[in-house]
């Protein structure tokens, strides 16, 4: 088990319907954040008749867990 805490974040964000969870996890990844540890979808969604929002796109939410080895994070 880590001696240190781990803290959680939610992303979320609207995005194109192409974009693809692979492509973001994966630009989220290039940024070598070294205390990011884990990404994990948490929800998309859709709405096909633009009431909510533009049915060209979709809202993306991703948590994002966050950890030092050596102290907590504030």
């Amino acid at each position: 088990l880590p001696k240190f805490p781990s803290i959680t974040r939610d992303l979320a964000m609207v995005v194109e319907k192409e974009v693809t969870y692979g492509s973001l996890e994966k630009e989220m990844s290039a940024a070598k954040e070294p205390l990011l540890k884990n990404i994990t979808p948490l929800d998309i969604f859709s709405d096909p008749t633009g009431e909510k929002i533009s049915a060209e796109k979709k809202s993306v939410t991703l948590g994002l867990t966050f950890q030092h080895e050596d102290r907590t994070l504030t």
